[in-house]
């Protein structure tokens, strides 16, 4: 499930990308105070009042953002104002401005340029990770290469391959490390609350590459979901409603048709891509299904959100964007842990994600069929 909802996003954030860049200057577009961009190359410079969520090859931010900022891509940088937390994960991320609250971050190379700042925690993890600003709580951070040479005024966890902690360094809390090369630690370093070095697991380097990994994932996953989900909330919302009321009112329907459009679709894919001239007909459908796999994702997300939310409140009446974007990300946290239990957890997120597969179908039939006629009394 989880490779699969990745798969999509690569495919619905780089299909979406030149329909949601539609201003020419930035590639953004601003709707109820939120900010989208997306394509092969994004320069957001405007800002935003409420949350931004921004993918794309090449991603340049710079600007105020009030609320939380999502970016991903291959090349990302941060040269703005963030007045929540930041999540942000690519290839190379550069941090040069300031976070008003928390870091989460993930990527090949990983920096915090000197001068940037963060209010917050920073949970960081990368291939190489390079701190030169500043960090206002705790520092938690995994990867091969870990290099620290700013300030942070409380703890810094740190596992990885090799640690460096530079002559300017200033630790307010302690340092605690686990470090397969080793630490150099220069003498000159100010570390308020001492220096603890875990001792060596049986197997370093797989241990290591785990904490990495899981910590890559966790915020990898919730930059991905949130833009996924609040793509597909704005491209399709009525589509999305609709269908997660058909996944409560007609499931066994639903479900019978995401079974025939899991395993035919695919099917017909791949004997168009064998023929010689069915093969851009066949990727088409491949595209198709990726969209379609990821639509019915936030789908059945949204439904189960929506549940959760009849447990809080009486309204009934469909949540605004912000909304929309929060129940489902509720979703797939449910969803999540319910994938947890053994067996019956996989069997029961597989029976949402095939419903809301039929769900979204009937509801497109629906539309594209429009009313029926009403047939007059005799």
């Amino acid at each position: 499930m989880r490779l699969v909802r990745v798969l999509t996003l690569a495919v619905l954030v780089s299909a979406a990308g030149a329909a949601m860049a539609q201003d020419a200057d930035n590639g953004a577009i601003t709707l109820g105070g939120h900010l989208f961009a997306g394509g092969g190359g994004v320069r957001a410079t405007d800002g935003a009042t409420d949350d931004a969520f921004i993918a794309g090859g090449r991603v340049f931010v710079s600007g105020t953002y009030r609320e939380a900022l999502y970016a991903a891509g291959g090349d990302v940088t941060i040269a703005g104002t963030v007045g929540d937390n930041l999540f942000v994960g690519g290839g190379t991320v550069a941090v040069e401005g300031a976070v008003g609250d928390d870091l989460f971050a993930t990527g090949g190379t990983f920096r915090l340029r000197e001068g940037a700042r963060v209010g917050g925690d920073a949970f960081i993890t990368g291939g190489t990770v390079e701190l030169f600003g500043d960090i206002a709580g705790d520092l938690w951070v995994a990867g091969g290469t870990v290099v620290l040479t700013g300030t942070v005024n409380g703890n810094v966890h740190s596992r990885g391959g090799t640690l460096q902690i530079g002559p300017r360094a200033r630790i307010g809390g302690a340092l605690e490390y686990r470090a397969e090369s080793g630490a150099d630690i220069s003498a000159t370093a100010v570390i308020a609350g001492g220096v603890r070095a875990l001792p060596p697991t049986a197997d370093r380097e797989e241990e290591e590459s785990d904490v990495a990994d899981r910590a890559g994932w966790s915020i990898g996953t919730v930059i991905g979901l949130t833009i996924m989900a609040a793509l597909v909330q704005l491209a399709v919302p009525g589509l999305v409603s609709d269908a997660s009321e058909l996944i409560g009112e007609r499931p066994l329907r639903g479900f019978g048709w995401g079974i025939v459009a899991l395993i035919g679709l695919p099917l017909v894919g791949l004997f168009l891509l064998i023929t010689i001239l069915g093969i851009p007909l066949g990727l088409l459908l491949w595209l198709v299904l990726a969209l379609l796999l990821a639509a019915a994702s936030v789908t059945g997300a949204y439904w189960l959100g929506l549940r959760i939310r009849g447990l809080f409140e009486s309204s009934l009446e469909d949540p605004a964007f912000g909304g929309r974007v929060v129940w489902t990300l509720a979703g797939f946290v449910a969803l999540a842990v319910i994938e947890w239990v053994p067996f019956i957890g996989t069997l029961f997120v597989g029976l949402v994600e095939a419903t809301a597969v039929g769900a979204l179908l009937t509801a497109v039939w629906s539309r594209f069929r429009g009313p029926r006629p009403v047939s007059a009394a005799i």
